[in-house]
Formats: structure tokens, C-alpha cells, sequence
């Protein structure tokens, strides 16, 4: 399975992890599922690493499917911190993708110990996929 997550439920965090190339599908079925987890409560921190994953099927039209999907679910969201971490060898064509669509509770980066600053977590809050 290309997306996999699993719920820190004590600190209302979420680890996402990809491994393999991503595809749209992927993406719109991890948002419905990671949405509808009564484990995530609002004001949740979420890591997404895709340092693994071998490409994300993504364009504008696939980023405004996920956008409509979380403004059904203004609570859940309100307060949450996403970080995504993308290797370098993705580029900043992805990077650029999400940021233009971010505000100030989402940040794309390159690095996993910044990710893991900003979200106030260190390696023994992940949990295990």
C-alpha cells in the first residue's frame, strides 16, 4: 500500500508515511479515511513523510479534491499542524504545488529534524506503521 498511517492517540499526532510511487487514488483515499479516523481529534499535529515514495501523482485539480474534502470538516481541522517532507530529489515543483495552496499550519520541507521541531515531536512520538 503506497500511503500507510498510524495515530498517536495520547498526543493526537499522526505519522503518514509513503513508500512507493503515489498515485491520485492513493491521495483522495488516504484523506477520506485519515478525515473520517475518530482516533484524530481536532488541533492533531500530522507528519507525512514521502522521502520514500517514488513520485506523487499530483497536480492543481488533485490538491483542489483534497482542499473541498477538508473544508466539509472545519473542526476537525481547526488548530491541526501538518508538516510533509519530500526528499530533494522531488524538487521543488511538488514543494511549490503544496505551498501555494498552505497556510500558516502546513509547511512543506526537505529536512526531518526541522519537520519534527515544528511539530514539537521527537522519534519516540512516532508510532508504529
Amino acid at each position: 500500500m503506497p500511503l500507510v498511517y498510524a495515530v498517536n492517540e495520547k498526543l493526537n499526532f499522526v505519522y503518514v508515511k509513503g513508500d512507493t510511487p503515489i498515485g491520485r487514488d492513493d491521495l483522495i483515499t488516504y484523506e477520506a479515511s485519515f478525515i473520517a479516523d475518530q482516533r484524530v481529534r481536532p488541533g492533531f499535529k500530522a507528519f507525512f513523510d514521502a522521502t520514500q515514495a517514488r513520485g506523487i501523482d499530483l497536480d492543481p485539480h488533485v490538491v483542489d479534491v483534497l482542499l473541498n474534502m477538508e473544508i466539509l470538516y472545519p473542526d476537525k481541522l481547526k488548530g491541526a499542524k501538518r508538516a510533509l517532507l519530500l526528499s530533494e530529489d522531488m524538487g521543488w515543483d511538488y514543494a511549490k504545488l503544496f505551498a501555494e495552496e498552505a497556510d500558516g499550519n502546513n509547511i512543506v520541507l526537505f529536512s526531518r529534524d526541522v519537520a519534527m521541531v515544528w511539530l514539537g515531536i521527537t522519534e519516540e512520538d512516532l508510532p508504529t506503521l
